[in-house]
């Protein structure tokens, strides 16, 4: 069960964050002023069972293809909670998750994720497929989500807060939406369990021999062929499917090796200028 000790380290790292208020109003400054009361309260619902979540605070901003995201902030006590949550969730996810995935997880970062894309292209020619999930956040369904959390053996609380806090919904401009699915994007939770989301999908591609690398809904594979390309294309287009997933059409391309392309806001070279310059090394290493 949950300590106060627990709780606290959750405010310290939710004080550390945004200063945004929820739907009830209090900011973090508000929530500090009172949070040697307020966390005592917290932590007594939480061991009573009777802790209740509040929506979220909707607001929609413009993507860049010209459509909206809608994102929501929690109340900070729900974020408290949900810190706590997280906190809890960390071992067991990190024991499930694979290497080739790199957003969400501490001590991972886009920088990791290019350098893993490189040894897979650095000395042969590779054809890059890169591409990203349609609506990613807003379209996990809550029955395969759970289904995933219970296989973690957690906390039989753990697992029901969770549930909550997904099914708390979302209010925007004063009307509530509850989509029945998906997570809150901008929630202190949604980046780690949108990856235990896709770790299925993850294990999948490894376990067929294909040179995944994720960022979170963004990934590249590195292919020997355009034929390859092609087919590992189709094939992981059948396999999102099967989690109720599509990808972008216009944000799938297969690049050939000669061509440059951007990964997460990252430039990466030419395939030719990379086997140069490791050749040239090479040759300079052996002179």
């Amino acid at each position: 069960m949950f300590t106060l000790e627990q709780l606290t380290f959750a405010w310290a790292q939710v004080r550390g964050g945004s200063r945004t208020a929820g739907v009830d109003g209090i900011t973090v400054d508000w929530f500090a002023a009172s949070a040697d009361e307020q966390l005592p309260i917290i932590l007594r619902h939480l061991q009573q069972e009777t802790y209740a979540t509040s929506p979220a605070k909707g607001f929609y901003v413009p993507k860049k293809n010209g459509g909206k995201r809608l994102i929501g902030i929690s109340t900070v006590r729900d974020r408290v909670v949900q810190r706590l949550l997280l906190d809890e969730l960390y071992f067991p996810l990190e024991d499930t998750f694979v290497d080739c995935s790199y957003a969400y997880r501490p001590g991972r970062n886009i920088q990791q994720a290019v350098q893993h894309l490189y040894r897979y292209y650095q000395y042969q020619p590779k054809w890059i497929i890169k591409t990203d999930i349609a609506n990613f956040f807003d379209n996990l369904t809550w029955a395969l989500l759970l289904t995933a959390l219970e296989q973690l053996n957690l906390e039989p609380v753990v697992l029901q807060l969770i549930e909550q806090h997904l099914n708390s919904g979302i209010i925007v401009a004063g009307q509530f939406i509850n989509s029945g699915k998906g997570v809150l994007q901008g929630g202190t939770l949604s980046g780690a369990l949108a990856n235990l989301y896709l770790t299925g999908f993850d294990r999948k591609c490894l376990s067929n021999n294909i040179n995944l690398v994720r960022y979170g809904d963004d990934f590249v594979i590195a292919c020997s062929s355009w034929n390859e390309a092609n087919r590992i294309l189709d094939r992981i287009t059948a396999w999102l499917g099967e989690v109720y997933l599509t990808l972008q059409p216009e944000k799938t391309q297969i690049y050939i090796p000669d061509d440059e392309f951007t990964f997460w806001g990252i430039d990466l070279p030419m395939v030719r200028f990379m086997h140069l310059h490791h050749r040239n090394l090479y040759s300079r290493g052996n002179g």
